[in-house]
């Protein structure tokens, strides 16, 4: 492990961090007895203790077992950003604000640092000035925040769909969803982007300045999920607005018995919309970059890990093998497959979940029909159309069974809800109404 690396300690370089902890549990104290009440309140404290106790659990682990990652070398950088900051402020704002990588890049000249890597490590950077560059408190802040935004998002959820139960168990105790957004992981930031999009699509009365807040939010979130994310953006923007295209539209129109084709219809314009939005998206090379990535992992890759696909990519050779990549990202890796610490605990894991869902159609075979109610049937066909893109698509891009299970947790929480929504609870609800014009 680098020298840089060698302490953590728990108090940093200023005893008043100490001061941080109070700071966090008051945070804690406000926010479930403000909480408490709403949808799953019930679940706060269990899930949130669940929450900080897997961030620091994953943080040792890296430290003492793997003794390398991305976390490191993000808090590292953040480090770097933080003297800047202290040395001269103006050089620091230029980094954030104006982009101006040549600061960074002779400091850690042996690093491959690409443009999304730089953008978290802004993120992170403000955190690493206000905790006296302190580990552990970063890592605590961070849970705590994409808790509350993991927790306000299932609630909301429970409020409209119904089945408390479910939705809990697939956003806050999922062991998969907890380790990878605990922590200085980006699918923390990714999910509390993306949790707050949902809440502000399933909000039911906005007035008019809270229109301007929620363009403001709505720009900022999907503006981070761009830059962190670029290839779950090009799914969830068309999806989004889609969604929120008809139930505006249902303001003024009767859309019962064209939700679900509109619907189609509109995603796959915005798909191609989305398509001019990076190079890699683009429809005319969008099978090479997904060829060239897959290549790029197939080199740092050992074959136990090797995730195995025909090229060269065509879109004939991606259709045929599409049960392949399913297979891969809902099953692997498999509970006998060798591998480390955490591939352990996800196969453990996936024989958890199909386990559940082998039990679930065998004790009580789950009814459907709530797929036919026009209202409900829109969210499940988003929802579902979501997992499948991205469930196909990922392990072709990431052909690394470690890097799967990682970037797989931007569907996994829906999953898991669909896994056991049928025995965990059968109600079924949308009290979700047309926004009202203001």
């Amino acid at each position: 492990m680098p020298p840089y690396w060698t302490r953590l300690p728990i108090l940093g370089e200023n005893p008043l961090s100490l001061g941080h902890f109070l700071l966090l549990g008051m945070a804690i104290y406000f926010s479930y007895k403000n909480l408490k009440t709403k949808t799953l309140g019930k679940y706060f404290i269990a899930g949130l203790l669940f929450k900080l106790f897997v961030g620091i659990a994953v943080s040792l682990v890296y430290y003492y077992y793997y003794q390398y990652g991305d976390i490191f070398q993000s808090f590292k950088i953040a480090g770097i950003l933080r003297d800047i900051f202290w040395e001269n402020p103006q050089t620091y704002l230029k980094i954030v604000f104006l982009d101006q990588k040549e600061h960074i890049h002779p400091l850690v000249q042996h690093l491959d640092i690409t443009p999304r890597a730089i953008f978290f490590y802004k993120i992170l950077s403000p955190f690493s000035i206000l905790t006296a560059h302190n580990f552990w408190l970063i890592v605590l802040y961070w849970s705590f925040l994409g808790y509350l935004a993991l927790w306000s998002c299932a609630s909301k959820l429970a409020q409209i769909f119904g089945n408390e139960k479910a939705w809990a168990a697939a956003f806050l105790f999922c062991p998969s969803v907890l380790v990878w957004t605990s922590g200085l992981f980006k699918e923390n930031i990714f999910w509390l982007a993306f949790s707050i999009l949902i809440i502000v699509l399933l909000t039911k009365r906005i007035t008019f300045f809270g229109k301007i807040l929620f363009l403001i939010i709505v720009l900022l979130c999907f503006g981070l999920i761009f830059q962190l994310k670029y290839y779950y953006f090009a799914v969830i923007a068309p999806i989004w607005l889609s969604l929120y295209f008809i139930l505006f539209s249902k303001k003024y129109f009767d859309l019962q018995k064209i939700a679900i084709p509109l619907f189609l219809f509109l995603f796959f314009l915005f798909i191609f919309g989305a398509s001019f939005l990076h190079p890699n998206l683009r429809l005319d090379v969008f099978l090479q970059s997904l060829e060239n990535n897959y290549f790029h992992v197939l080199e740092s890759t050992r074959n136990h890990n090797l995730i195995g696909f025909e090229r060269p990519f065509t879109w004939f050779s991606l259709f045929w093998q599409i049960p392949k990549a399913l297979i891969a990202s809902f099953l692997q890796p498999f509970v006998w497959e060798e591998g480390n610490f955490l591939k352990r605990m996800v196969g453990i894991e996936n024989a958890v979940l199909l386990g559940i869902f082998v039990f679930g159609f065998w004790k009580k075979r789950p009814n459907f029909s709530f797929f036919r109610n026009p209202n409900l049937g829109i969210f499940s066909m988003a929802v579902i159309l979501y997992i499948l893109i991205l469930a196909i698509l990922l392990p072709f891009s990431a052909p690394n069974i470690g890097s799967l299970v990682r970037y797989k947790v931007a569907f996994t929480p829906f999953v898991v809800y669909f896994l056991t929504f049928h025995f965990l609870a059968q109600n079924h609800k949308l009290i979700l109404t047309p926004r009202p014009a203001s």
